[in-house]
């Protein structure tokens, strides 16, 4: 229910379900994700709270109220419940991840890389660390490990159009378009990805870089598309 958006029913369906297990710190967590998504941020508050309560150790949860803090603005409130977390589990990829966000909105660029390097190394499907360190090497200037990231990307979830629009804003500054120059062989690398149909998503990012026409021979790799990536979130048992 909240990967679909429906954070009014998945509240409700939380709410169900600690009506009936009122111990369940899993439930807690999911109900906070969903207040939070809902502005209810009050209720999400003492959701994550009660979470904790449960569970000391549960470091999901501190990872969500530390999200809750950085949305609100309490910085060094956030940093304390990210690192809280990473210390009930270390190889929690989304709290690396989160702690990494929060750096880089810090203008504390090597430590926020290397927050998102050890999201990486722990889960190298979490989408978000990928997304985020490419965009943070783009800002540092660092072109070509900006395009390792958004090719990264477009591996983990090829059907998402708004990473091939991440692999082309990250082009812009490449300015060799010929047929067998750095961008045809950028190009290349990410229409080389096996199993997908390129041909719908491709041609958005291209004509940014307004050089659609001399790659549309690239554009006929067809077959099933891979799933999605994302991290789950908590869903309440049907």
């Amino acid at each position: 229910l909240l990967q679909a958006d429906r954070f009014g029913a998945a509240a409700a369906a939380f709410q169900k379900l600690l009506g009936q297990q009122p111990g369940y710190p899993p439930g807690y967590l999911g109900l906070g994700q969903a207040m939070q998504a809902l502005g209810r941020l009050a209720e999400a508050e003492a959701a994550f709270a009660r979470a904790i309560a449960l569970h000391p150790a549960y470091a999901e949860a501190y990872c969500a109220r530390a999200n809750l803090r950085r949305a609100q603005g309490q910085t060094e409130a956030a940093a304390a419940n990210f690192r809280t977390a990473i210390e009930q589990n270390p190889r929690l990829a989304i709290a690396w991840c989160g702690l990494g966000n929060l750096q880089a909105e810090q203008h504390r660029a090597d430590e926020a890389i290397a927050a998102y390097l050890r999201a990486i190394e722990l889960n190298p499907r979490l989408a978000e660390a990928h997304d985020n360190l490419g965009s943070l090497y783009a800002e540092l200037g660092r072109t070509d490990d900006a395009l390792a990231a958004a090719r990264q990307l477009i591996r983990l979830s090829p059907a998402r159009a708004e990473y091939w629009q991440r692999f082309a804003d990250r082009l812009r500054g490449v300015r060799v378009a010929e047929p067998d120059g750095p961008l045809m062989a950028e190009i290349q690398r990410c229409l080389g990805v096996p199993g997908i149909d390129v041909e719908p998503l491709v041609p958005a990012a291209l004509s940014l870089l307004a050089i659609a026409a001399p790659f549309a021979a690239l554009l006929s790799a067809t077959a099933e598309p891979a799933g999605d990536n994302e991290a789950g979130v908590l869903t309440p048992a049907a």
